[in-house]
């Protein structure tokens, strides 16, 4: 081939690639929020909302038709009275919301069927206003039902109270629904800080259960998998961050304790799942520091009897297990162990570790089972500084960065969608992403353009 024909060849070849190059370079600047463009999926902002100070969120199906509905929580700029709050009440993401003026501070909220009889889901707020403590009952789409007194007219100051929600269920089986709520701050006619369960039918805010926990201490509550154990047990885990201990222990409808199992640790994950093949039923599955944690990186996994609290097994690590899931491998049950250093264990249900995976390195602090259209779960991964999703095999699917403050909510606009995921990036704004199919995935990719100038020169 004469030497003029190879370097007009070479000329028109690289005059190509440069071309497709320049034009993979346009594509990705004309691409919006699409950091990770060289991935075949990426995580589109779909819509953002910004409040006057720190929000409480909720994704829950109101009317039951299979549409989630947002509920936010959050300051009353217009409010003629300072420390009021007000709940914003969203139909659909883009849709003008329904706004309810609240009558103090929200110190929390939640969605339950409060009254069966009345359509759709209720929403319970507990809220506090100078000397009262109250209960502000709302329809499903925000009118206003009643308000329960808690503490009326007392003369505590009550500014600095903080009170969680941490579960609602007809506690005593007398039909009608009960509160349950970790309240910590002492003041009379309660007998101390604690879990307190409080009646909403006669007599409301009576006093039916309490359980004292120290003010270094936080209590969460556990729900149990159907007919897993007697109906009306109650699972609570309480993390006594000051003693370096945690305590679980099952109550049932009677008000009494069942069993409780003090263990080493003072923070700890629990999760509740049938993992254990040789035992009949679900099990309880914690992760807990050791004694000495401020000193040491060993993390030890305790799996527990539902029924007895008995420790069945447990298993010492040493790298800092920052969370874990219930999930299946290869169609087998396994438990997806996260680590601080960006390190994930798959263990079977003989605790043996069966496979050990590098994810990008970060200091992921939670992991989540998400269900998507086709009914397989992939798993949502959060750090601060973002969020990774993996798929129903544990590979990369996409990654979104930016510092996420709170665990991520899933909203379905309907039953046969795919999740948004609602991200808390700052204390006063929220992120509406959801995964999406990138167009220029081939385009992007350098090697693809010079492998479709080879192509198309041949």
């Amino acid at each position: 081939m004469p030497i003029k024909k190879i370097r007009a060849f070479l000329t028109l070849f690289l005059g190509f690639t440069a071309l497709l190059l320049l034009v993979a370079g346009l594509l990705l600047y004309l691409v919006p929020h699409a950091p990770n463009y060289s991935e075949k999926r990426f995580f589109k902002s779909l819509a953002k909302k910004t409040f006057v100070s720190r929000m409480k969120v909720a994704i829950a199906d109101m009317d039951s038709s299979g549409d989630d509905e947002i509920l936010i929580v959050s300051g009353d700029k217009n409010s003629s009275e300072p420390g009021r709050d007000r709940l914003s009440f969203y139909n659909d993401l883009n849709a003008t919301p329904t706004v309810c003026h609240l009558a103090g501070r929200c110190l929390d909220f939640a969605v339950a069927d409060l009254y069966p009889e009345r359509p759709g889901k209720e929403i319970l707020l507990l809220e506090r206003a100078r000397n009262h403590l109250f209960f502000e009952i709302l329809g499903y789409s925000g009118q206003f039902i009643k308000r329960l007194d808690i503490l009326p007219n007392i003369s505590a100051d009550l500014s600095r109270t903080i009170g969680q929600i941490l579960n609602i269920s007809d506690w005593d089986g007398d039909g009608h629904v009960d509160v349950c709520l970790d309240l910590r701050r002492n003041f009379p006619p309660f007998t101390g800080m604690g879990i307190y369960v409080l009646t909403l039918a006669n007599s409301p805010g009576q006093v039916l259960w309490h359980f004292p926990v120290e003010e270094k201490g936080t209590a969460r509550a556990f729900e149990l998998p159907p007919n897993s154990i007697k109906s009306g047990a109650h699972l609570f885990y309480v993390l006594y961050f000051q003693r370096k201990q945690s305590l679980v222990f099952l109550v049932n409808g009677e008000n009494k304790i069942l069993w409780q199992r003090t263990l080493p640790g003072g923070a700890g994950y629990l999760h509740i799942c049938d993992f254990d093949h040789k035992n009949p039923g679900p099990e309880i599955y914690i992760a807990a520091l050791s004694g000495e944690y401020f000193h040491s990186s060993t993390k030890r996994l305790y799996e527990l009897g539902l029924g007895d609290g008995k420790i069945l097994r447990r298993q010492f690590f040493t790298d800092n297990i920052s969370d874990f899931a219930c999930a299946t491998y290869k169609r087998k049950p396994v438990l997806f162990l996260l680590t601080a250093d960006g390190l994930a264990y798959f263990i079977d249900p003989g605790f043996k570790n069966i496979r050990k995976e590098k994810i990008y390195r970060s200091f992921w602090k939670s992991v989540s089972p998400i269900r998507f259209q086709d009914r397989k779960y992939r798993y949502l991964l959060q750090s601060n500084v973002g969020i990774l999703l993996l798929s129903p095999t544990f590979k990369p699917i996409a990654r979104y960065s930016f510092r996420v403050f709170k665990r991520p909510l899933c909203y379905y606009r309907s039953r046969r969608s795919n999740p948004i995921f609602v991200l808390g990036i700052q204390s006063r704004e929220l992120n509406f992403v959801a995964l999406e199919l990138n167009p220029f995935y081939y385009l992007l990719r350098s090697y693809y353009a010079i492998l479709g100038g080879f192509v198309l020169l041949a």
